[in-house]
């Protein structure tokens, strides 16, 4: 059995995740909640518990840094801190551990990696619940952003022809499509 919300939120505040990142995180689950009820009334196949789990966890890595580290901070924490053993089985450890590493955008390449200073291995969201709790995220800035509105965030932010925007819009219309909204 896994661990309710409530269990994981008082987790996250235990190992020192901030308000800040609590509130974040639960908007994210908004997001993703609202893609996973989508995507159940097509009949798509999906764990969305693991998706839930992974849109409140994705950010934990936040409560020892805030650099693009955090993602491997956060998989570091859920695969081996304790609290987390005694709650998940080491096959949920891991996957969600995949969603703590590769939510970032819509992942990062390995010669990206490299360059960034990461493992220079590929950080890109593979399967189906990795690639909806990255998709809710960068639907969340400050607020919930509507799929237009958090394209021309990231256009603004890393210019319209940056292949991270490319990535970001090609994740995000291949969820929306599959959920229904495009």
């Amino acid at each position: 059995m896994r661990p309710s919300r409530s269990e994981v939120l008082a987790l996250m505040r235990e190992l020192g995740a901030s308000a800040e990142v609590v509130d974040h995180s639960l908007k994210v689950l908004e997001v993703a909640g609202s893609i996973v009820d989508d995507l159940r009334a097509r009949e798509v196949g999906i764990d969305s518990e693991l998706v839930l789990l992974g849109a409140l966890l994705h950010d934990l890595g936040r409560s020892r840094t805030h650099s693009l580290r955090h993602g491997l901070a956060g998989a570091e924490i859920v695969r081996n801190d304790p609290s987390f053993a005694a709650l998940l089985g080491e096959e949920d450890r891991e996957a969600l551990a995949k969603i703590c590493e590769r939510h970032l955008g819509a992942g990062i390449p390995a010669e990206d990696a490299a360059k960034l200073g990461l493992p220079e291995r590929d950080f890109i969201p593979e399967t189906l619940e990795e690639k909806i709790v990255a998709h809710a995220d960068n639907r969340v800035w400050n607020r919930v952003l509507t799929l237009e509105e958090s394209r021309t965030a990231f256009e603004r932010e890393f210019g319209r022809d940056s292949p991270i925007v490319k990535r970001i819009i090609e994740l995000g219309d291949e969820i929306e499509r599959l959920a229904g909204r495009l």
